[in-house]
């Protein structure tokens, strides 16, 4: 046999066993899917949701239970609750800023009856699948707060509570730039969960936070950022207190005395790019903002939340400052709505006009309101969908002469 032949051989002989290995695998797959087929497909229990593996968060309301609770300053005004699923499963992520809208039931006690109120309260810690944890403030000014005295003195460990899935814009952006995170009073909760995340995630990025708080008494989370300055060196802490009492030292409980303002940023930052989160009361926002853009701060890394109604003014659409009429029909009455007025909401209880609102977010829905006539803008877009001709007064502002249903 020449060698021409035995080549042709080999040959044949390796295509047969090549084509032979083929058709083994295709019967095999062939009869895995035919099998496949004929299984029952899986059912799943009626009410029981499949979300995509990429899916986060629940819809409506979910129960958590109360697994800790801990005054977080001196004076017991801020408490801090440790939430967990009620059915032991884990909890969806969250990202560093974002709130929890809860849903509270307050007994009748005489002269009120009974009612369910929606209230919304930061995240104060970075994203554990075991729990959530929020810091609550107790409301004093410029009246008692409802939910937030109920929540102090009732919610205990082991009670139940509804909530909404993690929620809202204000949130820390990923990246390697350094990041100044400023908190005045209760607006330090979000701010802090920001702080946690940075420093477990990427504990070489350059973090300052600044504190403003009125003083040692109200100085929320002490122990915890004193911990966390100690053993993290990419961070700075800076303390200020507005109205120190002579018990608060200088150096010790603050570094110093005053309110946050752009002096002290200016003097203790470097002059390179850094992204900003702004979060407390509208007074901070209002006068701290403005100057970060006067310092030449760009606009996309300036990034702030307001705790309470308040909120800073809102520009109109052609970049100035806009006033309009608002009518609110059931009350026959005509108003002169400006920016500074912020919030429909706020600006209908500053004229003694009370609506119905829950979170004071855009959370909830519950202060949705008719328009009759004219259009509303919204400057951060809500949680919620909102119906066909109706407008979330909490979060809205007027877009033009506007009448509502209120």
């Amino acid at each position: 046999m020449t060698s021409s032949k035995l080549l042709l051989l080999i040959c044949a002989a390796i295509g047969l066993q090549a084509a032979l290995a083929f058709s083994i695998a295709f019967m095999r797959h062939a009869r895995a899917h035919a099998v496949a087929l004929a299984q029952p497909a899986a059912r799943v229990p009626a009410g029981v949701q499949t979300p995509s593996p990429a899916a986060e968060g629940w819809l409506g309301w979910r129960v958590l239970r109360v697994a800790a609770r801990t005054p977080v300053d001196a004076s017991a005004s801020v408490v801090s609750f440790t939430l967990v699923a009620a059915d032991g499963t884990p909890l969806p992520r969250c990202a560093p800023g974002q709130y929890l809208s809860l849903r509270v039931r307050i007994p009748a006690d005489g002269a009120r009856a009974a009612q369910s109120l929606v209230r919304c309260y930061s995240l104060s810690d970075r994203w554990h699948a075991d729990h959530y944890r929020i810091a609550v403030k107790r409301v004093v000014e410029p009246q008692p707060g409802v939910v937030s005295g109920h929540l102090h003195d009732h919610l205990q460990v082991g009670d139940l509570i509804e909530a909404r899935a993690p929620a809202g814009n204000f949130v820390l952006q990923s990246g390697t730039e350094p990041v100044v995170l400023i908190a005045g009073g209760i607006g330090l909760t979000p701010v802090l969960a920001m702080l946690e995340t940075v420093l477990a995630e990427s504990p070489a990025r350059r973090v300052w936070l600044f504190y403003g708080v009125r003083n040692g008494a109200d100085h929320a989370m002490r122990e915890r950022l004193t911990e966390l300055a100690a053993t993290h060196p990419q961070l700075r802490l800076h303390v200020r207190y507005s109205r120190p009492r002579p018990q608060d030292v200088l150096g010790r409980d603050h570094h110093s005395t005053g309110h946050l303002d752009i002096a002290l940023l200016r003097q203790m930052l470097p002059l390179q790019a850094l992204q900003f989160y702004v979060c407390g009361p509208g007074a901070l926002l209002a006068s701290l903002v403005p100057a970060l853009h006067d310092w030449g701060v760009d606009a996309h890394r300036i990034h702030h939340e307001a705790f309470g109604p308040s909120s800073l003014p809102v520009a109109g659409a052609d970049g100035t400052a806009a006033a309009h009429s608002v009518r609110f029909e059931r009350q026959g009455r005509r108003l002169d709505w400006t920016p500074a007025a912020g919030s429909l909401l706020a600006f209908a209880e500053a004229h003694g006009i009370t609506l119905d609102s829950g979170c004071r977010a855009g959370a909830c829905g519950a202060c949705a309101t008719r328009v009759l006539a004219g259009a509303v803008h919204y400057p951060e877009a809500s949680v919620v969908e909102v119906a066909h001709g109706y407008c979330l007064p909490c979060v809205a502002r007027p877009a033009s002469a506007l009448e509502l249903d209120a």
